[in-house]
């Protein structure tokens, strides 16, 4: 029996409580589940595994970009390849 994930963004409170470090675990367990499910060629779990690690990737730059480390970085400011006008 298969159960499809749900895809939702996380809660600004979630994000809070996010720990990145039990993140990283669960997404290498993912990409784990993924080579094994791809090399036993059972591709209904596959596609679960594949959807897994990417709901999991997505929860953690949700963090990354507004509590973690990528929430004080802003936009560069200017281009630098832009021409001058003079």
């Amino acid at each position: 029996m298969t159960t499809k994930l749900e895809r939702r963004r996380p809660t600004s409170e979630e994000l809070a409580h996010y720990n990145p470090e039990k993140g990283a675990k669960s997404i290498r367990a993912a990409e784990a589940a993924e080579k094994f499910y791809a090399k036993a060629k059972d591709s209904d779990r596959l596609y679960e595994a594949i959807e897994a690690k990417l709901t999991l990737q997505a929860e953690f730059v949700a963090w990354w970009d507004t509590h973690g480390p990528g929430a004080n970085h802003g936009a560069p400011k200017g281009n630098r390849n832009a021409k001058k006008q003079s």
